[in-house]
Formats: structure tokens, sequence, C-alpha cells
């Protein structure tokens, strides 16, 4: 059976990449639709010794390095609806573009009879992904509860994508295992 993993922000890091003013990502989310981009310059603090492949940011999007966009890119199977919204980042002074993978499409991963869900609200408390839905997939996000988010945070990658990971020495990134059955 093939692996799957959580991509995960290595925690002790430490940078955070911070939008411009009060919003919320549900403020933004009207905006980023349209455009089809992130609207705004993120800011890192310039005593980041370095920038990481994958950034947290304030608001919850991921922020993805094109080292890990073109991982990731190579791996796909054409079926995950896929697209890439641009976002700039500002790290001492210079412009770079970083990637907010958008799922186009709510993708049905869950193996509803062993997932975990809050009786009250329905929200997930523990996934378990059927393999049989997503065997087909490389890169793909767990089912959000809100619509009003356009960007998922709980992503997960093959075990390909993750052994590229590895091989390139990307920075800022942890994997933890997925459960499948």
């Amino acid at each position: 059976m093939k692996t799957y993993w959580y991509i995960h922000i290595k925690d002790d890091d430490g940078s955070v990449a911070e939008a411009p003013g009060k919003k919320t990502l549900v403020d933004w989310a009207e905006d980023i639709i349209i455009q089809k981009k992130i609207p705004f310059e993120y800011l890192i603090s310039s005593n980041e010794p370095q920038l990481q492949d994958y950034l947290a940011d304030d608001l919850g999007i991921p922020l993805m390095s094109e080292k890990l966009k073109n991982i990731i890119d190579k791996h796909l199977t054409g079926k995950e609806n896929l697209q890439w919204y641009d976002a700039i980042v500002n790290y001492k002074n210079k412009k770079i573009t970083y990637y907010v993978p958008k799922f186009m499409n709510n993708l049905d991963v869950l193996n509803n009879e062993k997932s975990m869900f809050n009786r009250k609200t329905g929200s997930l408390i523990k996934a378990n992904l059927l393999i049989s839905k997503i065997e087909n997939y490389s890169f793909f996000p767990l089912p959000e509860l809100s619509d009003s988010i356009p960007f998922e945070h709980r992503l997960i990658v093959s075990d390909e994508i993750k052994k590229d990971v590895i091989k390139k020495k990307l920075a800022g990134i942890v994997f933890s295992k997925v459960l499948v059955s």
C-alpha cells in the first residue's frame, strides 16, 4: 500500500510571513479568488537567517517556494485539479515569489467509517483516508469545514514527493504519517 504524509511547517524555525493590516483570511478571500493571486505583499523579518521552502503566515495560507512547487508539479497526476496562486514575500528588501496551492474541487478522500467526527458540529477530528479514493493523487488537502476559507492548510503528499523533498534538502518542512485503510 502506498504511504502518504501530512506536510507541515517546521515548528522551531520561527519565521512567519506577515500580511499587512488587520484583515483576516475571510476578509481577503473575495479579492484573492477574483484576482487568482495574493493581492498583497508579505513581510518577513530581516532577523531571519534564511527563507524556508515552506512558510507559515499569519492568515493560515500555505506559502511554498519555487523548489517545493516544482517537486509537487513533477508528481501531479492531473486529477488533483490544482492551480497555483502567486504570493510575493519581501525578505531583506528582495521580492521573492512563493506559491499557494489552490484546489479547485473538494476531493472525496476520507474513509468515513474509520475517521472520527465531532458529533455536534460534524467537523473532522481524526482523519483516516481510503486508499481507493486517494491512489490517483500525489498532493491533496483534507476536506475543510468552511467554504469561506479559500485555501486548505491540512495538506497531504505522496511518499514520492516526501522522498524528493528530503533528497533536495528543502528547508522548513517536516512530515507525519497519514492513516490510510
